[in-house]
């Protein structure tokens, strides 16, 4: 297998904001008298956060317009999400590795430019992903194959020379309907694990 490009997914991959998410899951909800399920979040992890608004509009009745709904969600999110998450230990370190061995990087995820931005200025890591593909309204986002398809195209690699490391069943989803290999990531394995994998693809040839 000739790797040319590693494709990472953010929340709950790169970074440890899935309690954070969950906070804030809670706490929007908490505001209509809905109370919020463990079971129903999880599915949530991976679509767009319009997505989830509308969804969530729909199941539970709530008042107001999609937009309304989706931009005080998103309030939410932006005044606790930054201050709540971190990397993921030896996160940075696999990247840099892979990144001085000549393969290019991106950030493939569902969440607005703006919140991984702010995150990225924070950790200063603007310089380390050479494409960031997050969610423009309008997109398919994932479990849907097009922000994977469109980090291909970007970064002029084809499906059989990228991987993708991803941590729910809908980024899994999205990577494999481009075509990509995918690498689950597990907080029990962590980047050490993903480091390991990455190099067994390079040494012999093959995904899995």
């Amino acid at each position: 297998m000739n790797i040319k490009a590693l494709l990472v997914d953010f929340d709950g991959t790169l970074v440890n904001s899935v309690p954070a998410l969950w906070k804030c899951y809670q706490a929007f909800l908490q505001q209509y008298n809905v109370l919020a399920i463990q079971a129903e979040f999880n599915q949530f992890i991976g679509p767009s956060l319009l997505e989830i608004t509308k969804t969530l509009k729909w199941r539970y009745g709530l008042p107001g317009s999609v937009e309304d709904l989706h931009r005080e969600y998103l309030t939410i999110i932006s005044r606790r999400y930054v201050e709540g998450i971190e990397l993921f230990p030896e996160a940075l370190a696999v990247l840099n590795e892979m990144k001085g061995s000549g393969m290019h990087l991106a950030l493939v995820t569902s969440a607005p430019y703006g919140l991984v931005h702010a995150f990225f200025e924070q950790y200063s890591l603007q310089n380390v992903f050479e494409k960031i593909i997050a969610y423009s309204s309008g997109e398919p986002s994932k479990p849907d194959p097009a922000p994977y398809k469109r980090a291909l195209r970007e970064l002029n690699v084809l499906p059989d020379e990228a991987i993708a490391i991803e941590d729910s069943e809908n980024g899994i989803t999205s990577a494999r309907g481009a075509g990509i290999v995918v690498i689950e990531f597990s907080e029990q394995g962590g980047w050490n694990e993903v480091r390991a994998q990455i190099n067994l693809m390079k040494s012999t040839g093959s995904g899995q």
